[in-house]
């Protein structure tokens, strides 16, 4: 389930953040079976990420008329939660 929710939102954020599909592609690559390891390079590709994804650019203000999503993902060693309105960033915790 989590893996089919990353493709279809890597598609759909691909088209909204310059070089998306660049910066995450390190990341993509994890998700192939028998992959997942995680080295610098991985490292670096989520550092950038989170950095283009919580750029003031990006967000957009809430507007409380309208409804949320929130996403979430949890791990052995994290948590991770995204606030959206109509398919757009408001808030990025990890």
């Amino acid at each position: 389930m989590y893996h089919s929710n990353y493709k279809k939102n890597n598609q759909r954020n691909s088209c909204r953040f310059k070089g998306y599909s660049s910066i995450a592609a390190p990341l993509t690559s994890l998700l192939r079976k028998n992959s997942f390891e995680w080295t610098p390079t991985a490292k670096e590709a989520f550092t950038a990420l989170k950095k283009v994804v919580t750029n003031p650019l990006v967000l957009i203000l809430p507007d409380f008329t309208k409804p949320f999503i929130i996403q979430c993902d949890a791990s052995g060693c994290g948590v991770g939660v995204v606030l959206m309105q109509q398919e757009r960033l408001i808030a990025f915790i990890s």
